[in-house]
């Protein structure tokens, strides 16, 4: 899903590095934030074209950044980011793509996406009030862009695993925050394709219940009428 981990930022960023070294040294703190808006750039451009290269010279600028800030909240940051930026350029070529190549990279980014946000949730301290909401984000957002992406590739016994993944985290997150309809819309289309039909149903109708916009619930409704269809024959 598009869910971008950045909704973390209230917790997260309200002591991030630029600003403190800002506060001490305002010449670090600008050349910390010049070279962190770079690192974001590159990662941006490495998502979009499968550039290793620019996601690598991503990762040295970050280090960079966190070098001149000498803060361990840097480190923790810029996982946050990448992740965010892998994660929605891994979500849009799964949803959008056509071809079984940009499947194996949306595979690919979304993977990579979610091991930026295993690093992120890692670097937390156990009793930290953002991990409910980390551990949400990691759930609806890189994991079930993830299992889509598995999907969308044919890779159907895969992709349950890990939505399954997705619907156990959420429940225990112990995050309040609403479940996207996504998800088990998502969860439904898996079920389908492995012919679980009374699963996917379940899934559907539980698609239906949350809100959501216009095209996600035509889709909602296209899978439950394709199932009917199904059943029927």
């Amino acid at each position: 899903m598009r869910l971008s981990f950045l909704l973390l930022a209230p917790f997260v960023l309200s002591g991030c590095a630029p600003r403190d070294a800002a506060r001490d040294d305002p010449i670090r703190g600008v050349a910390a934030s010049v070279v962190a808006a770079r690192a974001f750039d590159r990662a941006k451009i490495a998502s979009r074209r499968g550039d290793q290269g620019a996601f690598e010279a991503a990762r040295d600028d970050w280090e960079r950044a966190r070098e001149i800030n000498q803060s361990p909240r840097e480190s923790r940051n810029r996982h946050l980011v990448l992740s965010d930026a892998l994660n929605r350029a891994g979500y849009t070529l799964a949803d959008e793509g056509t071809t079984p190549a940009e499947f194996d990279r949306a595979i690919a980014l979304t993977k990579q996406a979610l091991q930026e946000a295993n690093k992120f949730i890692e670097s937390l301290p156990a009793n930290d009030p953002a991990l409910p909401d980390a551990i949400f984000s990691r759930a609806s957002g890189p994991r079930d862009s993830h299992a889509w992406a598995l999907f969308k590739r044919g890779r159907f016994a895969e992709a349950r695993a890990q939505q399954e993944l997705v619907l156990k985290e959420l429940a225990e997150s112990g995050s309040k925050q609403p479940v996207p309809a996504d998800i088990p819309f998502h969860m439904a289309e898996i079920y389908r394709a492995l012919g679980e039909k009374t699963r996917a149903r379940q899934q559907y109708e539980a698609a239906l219940e949350l809100p959501t916009d216009a095209l996600v619930r035509g889709r909602i409704e296209s899978g439950l009428k394709a199932l009917g269809a199904a059943a029927a024959n």
